[in-house]
């Protein structure tokens, strides 16, 4: 459905063909390649979304000529800055391929499971670029933690209206991207429900027309 989220969608549809099944008792070793498989695809599509679409603003500021304020000006400017994004991108994709079997559009989960593990040699190719890929992330995260605290009182109000927020959560109520049950809080953090098992999401949510939108 999507080229730079299709593992969510995989992994939605085959937790889904798991329940109908009754395959949903994975083995952890097929939880955790599915888990890798997904958080592989979370690290390069915040990459892509972080280097490519938010740092030429970050770097050149709003206000700056469009015609230099995106990815090709911040190649020429912060040239190792584009190399690192490409990387982080590229890490990412590799993890999708060696669990899923290819970058987009992967085959991996399957009923009750998936069809592939992560090889030895697949293994130490990640493991050697790890450490790299983590001093990166944190170096990117203090760009925009930087930019943030040095304009707070232009951006505090940017883009922000109150909205309420949803998510899957463990027992023990930190957020998981793959599996858990669903919390729901106000624009004040105030939780509106939590723990709510998700073959229940029926009971809590419901879709409306309103007629401002489509």
């Amino acid at each position: 459905l999507c080229g730079i989220c299709p593992v969510s969608h995989h992994l939605c549809a085959a937790k889904a063909m798991d329940r109908i099944v009754g395959g949903e008792n994975l083995t952890p070793t097929a939880e955790k390649i599915r888990r890798l498989m997904h958080y592989g695809q979370t690290f390069q599509s915040h990459a892509l979304h972080f280097f490519h679409l938010v740092s030429p603003d970050l770097l050149f500021g709003f206000e700056a000529d469009p015609m230099i304020r995106n990815v090709i000006g911040v190649a020429k400017k912060f040239p190792e800055l584009a190399v690192q994004g490409v990387m982080m991108r590229k890490y990412g994709q590799e993890i999708i391929k060696a669990t899923a079997g290819k970058k987009i559009h992967g085959t991996g989960a399957i009923l009750g499971g998936v069809n592939k593990n992560l090889s030895i040699p697949e293994r130490d190719v990640l493991l050697k670029n790890l450490d790299q890929m983590v001093v990166w992330a944190r170096s990117a995260l203090k760009l925009a933690k930087d930019y943030t605290v040095e304009h707070l009182d232009t951006i505090k109000n940017f883009g922000s209206f109150d909205s309420n927020h949803l998510s899957l959560v463990r027992k023990d109520g930190c957020l998981d991207l793959y599996h858990g049950n669903i919390r729901a809080v106000d624009a004040q953090g105030k939780k509106i429900f939590d723990q709510v098992n998700p073959l229940d999401y029926s009971e809590y949510i419901a879709e409306e027309v309103r007629d401002w939108s489509y």
